[in-house]
């Protein structure tokens, strides 16, 4: 018999719980403050200065462990969701760069770097959005489901 993760609650109700960027520490770092949290909010907000710097629009979705109370996540679970229009207004250096960071070697790159899995998703496909929201609210358990917390660039 295989033993069953632990599963902890979340930091937030379900739903899409919109955080801002100055907020992250107190979001992501409070309840369960350690000084691994802190180090992954800082390279969360580095990760989200990256993409800022690329001129990403969209928002940034932020899921597994660490949208729990689990005092030691091992890393960030991210999904951005862009609007085609936003995607179109990007210079093209900065699009091959965000897809860069979508292919295999990029994620790696950004795991490595920033220590969060980035997934992208068009933020009009609805059934894209549908399981990204079906899968970032459940918790292992699927009885306690999690709120989403996300970061909306501008």
């Amino acid at each position: 018999m295989s033993a069953q993760p632990e599963v902890y609650p979340a930091l937030y109700p379900g739903g899409l719980v919109e955080v801002a960027l100055d907020a992250l520490p107190g979001a992501f770092a409070t309840v369960t403050e350690t000084p691994l949290r802190r180090r992954l909010v800082s390279q969360l907000r580095l990760f989200i200065g990256h993409l800022q710097q690329l001129g990403v629009r969209g928002d940034i979705w932020v899921d597994g462990s660490f949208a729990t109370q689990k005092p030691d996540p091992q890393d960030i679970d991210v999904a951005l969701a862009i609007g085609l229009p936003a995607l179109a207004a990007m210079a093209d250096a900065n699009k091959q760069r965000l897809e860069y960071l979508m292919n295999e070697e990029g994620r790696a790159y950004a795991r490595t770097k920033w220590n969060v899995d980035f997934y992208v998703f068009h933020a009009t496909d609805f059934a894209a959005r549908q399981y990204w929201f079906d899968l970032f609210s459940r918790n292992p358990d699927s009885s306690n489901p999690k709120g989403i917390p996300f970061v909306k660039l501008t």
